[in-house]
């Protein structure tokens, strides 16, 4: 029986397959199967991920219409035959001995999720920070991990999937996959996975290499869009909350911040004050993103620099602090 599925979706990163596929086959444990999904790509990822197929029989290729990383996750995740599974970007890489030390933690444990610490690096390697935890912990219901959230938040990539081991019989039997978000869709699926979870584990090691914001990815890309699946985070991060009870204004306050981040991303986007301030004012009175701002984010919620940053928006103090902010 395979004991991993490692799972990658692969969309234009010709320059970065090499290094991310062969850290995964060049794994110390060997009971595995890599499989890498092409969604479209225009450039020679598919040539290149066939020729891994032919050398070794772990890799499975897949090739599909683009249809964006959730989608393509839950298309892997359809072929994939391993007891856990493991989530990875194309252009980021792990360490040899991740699956080696992930075994040896499974040995004595069962558990529905698996996290570890990571490494942010950029293209020559350099580390340019580390987020994990100082101990083993293991939690066995879904109180526990409610009631000691705010230390997994503060130590953890809560968010993603890359630092995280999924048993595939839990993902399968709670029907949690990925939706079609173009952005922020790990998010998503691990905040609905945080209201059915009841066995994590957590290891102070980190083992994956996140390779820092590369200018062709879809995170670097100003897309007017992405702000709406911020939105859609902040709300699915509400219902955990509330699910938890927990009474907090986290939902809230990271709605404004992804207004502001949207709006500081324009601004790098388009220097120029007439196209910036075109795009923000388009924006701004769609009818959607105000729809979604009202229903998002309740003012009384909000923490003190929560309600100052509303406050900007609506007397559209903005025009005046991004007009010198370069």
């Amino acid at each position: 029986m395979i004991k991993y599925s490692i799972i990658i979706p692969i969309y234009n990163v010709e320059k970065y397959l090499y290094k991310s596929i062969l850290s995964v086959l060049n794994q110390k444990f060997k009971n595995f199967e890599l499989i890498l999904i092409n969604d479209g790509s225009t450039d020679n990822s598919l040539k290149i991920i066939k020729r891994f197929e032919m050398k070794d029989s772990r890799v499975k290729v897949f090739d599909k219409l683009n249809s964006g990383t959730g989608l393509t996750r839950n298309y892997g995740l359809d072929k994939s035959s391993g007891k856990y599974v493991f989530f990875m970007d194309p252009d980021d890489y792990i360490d040899e001995d991740l699956l080696e030390n992930i075994e040896i933690q499974t040995k004595n444990d069962s558990f529905d999720i698996l996290m570890f610490g990571n490494r942010v690096v950029d293209i020559n390697g350099n580390i340019l920070s580390e987020k994990k935890g100082n101990i083993i912990k293991k939690y066995e219901n879904n109180f526990d991990i409610s009631r000691d959230f705010d230390y997994l938040l503060s130590n953890y990539n809560i968010f993603t999937v890359w630092n995280k081991i999924y048993e595939r019989k839990f993902l399968i039997e709670n029907n949690i996959s990925f939706d079609d978000q173009r952005t922020g869709q790990d998010a998503i699926f691990n905040l609905k996975i945080f209201r059915k979870i009841n066995n994590l584990k957590i290891v102070p090691q980190s083992f994956y290499n996140y390779l820092e914001l590369r200018p062709d990815s879809a995170q670097t890309k100003f897309r007017e869009n992405k702000v709406f699946d911020n939105f859609a985070i902040a709300r699915e991060f509400q219902k955990l909350l509330y699910f938890w009870k927990i009474k907090n204004n986290f939902g809230d306050d990271f709605s404004i911040s992804s207004v502001y981040l949207m709006i500081n991303e324009a601004r790098k986007a388009f220097p120029d004050n007439r196209y910036f301030f075109e795009i923000l004012d388009r924006i701004f009175k769609n009818l959607e993103f105000r729809l979604n701002f009202k229903k998002t984010v309740k003012f009384r919620r909000l923490s003190f620099y929560g309600k100052l940053k509303v406050i900007i928006f609506k007397l559209q103090i903005y025009k005046i602090i991004w007009r010198f902010k370069k």
